[in-house]
């Protein structure tokens, strides 16, 4: 199925249709004018046979194109923009219109009079020309001022800083001033979005869309996603069949230096259970080193901080765990939320921002924020998503293989370390993409995880960063 996929260029292909018509030539002993020699063909301008077969290589180069187009048309990942569309109607996922952007005025009420702003008053400021709607009816007391949130009737996001004066488009007595920064809108839907719901099966309510994209604009985050358990009684399980994962620190106890390579199997002392190491991992003399294991048979493990492991080969080293592990698996309880950050929320309005648009508690995670809405006070639990070192595997053709191809295509996979969203899966055909441009050499195949595997398997909680000690390059 992968000569499928393959997609050469007219060149090679029509290199390849000399090759094959002097293999023919060879085989049928079909002499040359001299009638001594087998009739050989030359890639060369001057031959008119070379022409033809570059005519029949573009041909052919059109018709894979075609063929691996046909071959990705129900991948989400890896279809054409316009059969995304088609694929979310088929899966009944409706892609997401843009939100408008907010902020918080201040109205000042210049008069002696109380006055009450109407709902769907607008408001213009200078600053990037864009109308604002007031989403309720205002009232304020007499020489007096009211803080209110308004929202771009354009959806989209616009950047206005505070301090900004806001024309009311009305003949009422009141000046109107940014108090904050805008934050939140966005665009509709992006293709590349619409395709991680798809793959996901996820089609989130507008809100929790709203929600994710907000706290998607706070400085420092990546990335977020928010799961809500509409049941009234039953938990929602997200995750499940991902490793659970230990932070452990690994001493290195003998005379002389220690290597541990990806795929080193370690036992904790506590349940018997395996846990694997996905990283090469070098100690010298008396090193100590902090990595992370993950359980082997992807059930959930619940091993306390100070468990000791054991090397299955027994290397002289410690291994020591530093925290009670993590299980792959979120139980979220009904009527609940669950939000995965990827990236860190250095503003610490995580919070402030979620329940700007949900008034849903989030009681899953380990990380707290507390907001004060009104006069209640609401406290958020979240968790940052966690990098997942996965190795990948490229087999290369030896013949052709250029000086520093190995480091390049290390280079070139690296690049793309921790690129992809929350729970987005690697996978080989994502790698070949990666890599269809190479010029070091004729890549033959790119596997993920094992020398076969087809994609990574991650946790929605979870993030795939690659490095070149986890990244295997063969020749054959």
């Amino acid at each position: 199925m992968d000569n499928v996929k393959t997609i050469d260029t007219p060149y090679n292909n029509a290199v390849s249709v000399l090759n094959k018509t002097n293999q023919l030539l060879l085989e049928n002993n079909i002499k040359d004018s001299t009638g001594e020699a087998v009739a050989q063909l030359e890639a060369t301008p001057a031959n008119p046979a070379w022409l033809f077969a570059l005519a029949c290589g573009s041909l052919h180069t059109s018709w894979q194109e075609k063929i691996a187009k046909a071959y990705s048309a129900l991948d989400p990942q890896n279809c054409e923009d316009d059969q995304v569309l088609v694929l979310a109607s088929i899966s009944g996922i409706t892609r997401e219109n843009g939100t408008p952007t907010h902020i918080t005025v201040l109205i000042t009420n210049l008069s002696s009079e109380p006055i009450t702003v109407p709902i769907g008053s607008t408001f213009t400021e200078s600053y990037v020309n864009q109308t604002w709607i007031l989403n309720k009816n205002l009232a304020i007391n007499p020489n007096s001022q009211q803080y209110v949130t308004l929202y771009t009737i354009t959806e989209g996001e616009f950047n206005v800083p505070s301090g900004i004066a806001f024309n009311y488009n009305g003949s009422l007595p009141l000046a109107c001033l940014s108090y904050t920064s805008s934050s939140g809108g966005s665009e509709i839907e992006s293709i590349s979005s619409l395709r991680n719901r798809i793959s996901q099966g996820t089609g989130a309510t507008s809100f929790l869309i709203q929600a994710k994209r907000a706290i998607e604009l706070l400085s420092g985050i990546e990335s977020c996603t928010i799961w809500m358990n509409t049941s009234s009684f039953e938990n929602l399980i997200i995750g499940q069949n991902t490793s659970s994962r230990v932070l452990v620190t690994i001493t290195n106890t003998d005379e002389d230096e220690i290597s541990f390579e990806a795929g080193a199997i370690f036992t904790d002392n506590s349940l018997n259970k395996q846990w694997v190491l996905l990283t090469n991992v070098t100690l010298a003399k008396t090193e100590q080193l902090n990595v992370t294991l993950y359980s082997v048979d992807k059930e959930d493990i619940s091993i306390s901080a100070g468990t000791s492991f054991t090397h299955t080969e027994g290397f002289s080293a410690t291994c020591i765990a530093l925290e009670s592990s993590e299980i792959g698996s979120v139980t979220i309880p009904p009527r609940e939320t669950y939000i995965s950050i990827k990236g860190y929320d250095y503003a610490g309005k995580v919070a402030e921002t979620y329940y700007n648009y949900l008034d849903i508690p989030a009681t899953v995670g380990k990380n707290e924020e507390e907001y004060l809405l009104g006069q209640q006070p609401l406290t958020l639990n979240f968790d940052y998503a966690q990098e997942v070192p996965v190795t990948i595997y490229v087999t290369m053709q030896k013949s052709d293989m250029a000086v520093g191809a190995e480091g390049a295509v290390k280079n070139a996979i690296s690049a793309h370390s921790g690129t992809l969203a929350c729970g987005e899966n690697v996978t080989s055909q994502m790698v070949s993409g990666w890599l269809q441009n190479f010029g070091y050499g004729t890549i033959i195949d790119c596997s993920v995880g094992s020398s076969t595997g087809m994609m990574s398997n991650i946790s929605p909680t979870e993030y795939c960063v690659f490095n070149n000690d986890n990244i295997v390059v063969n020749a054959i």
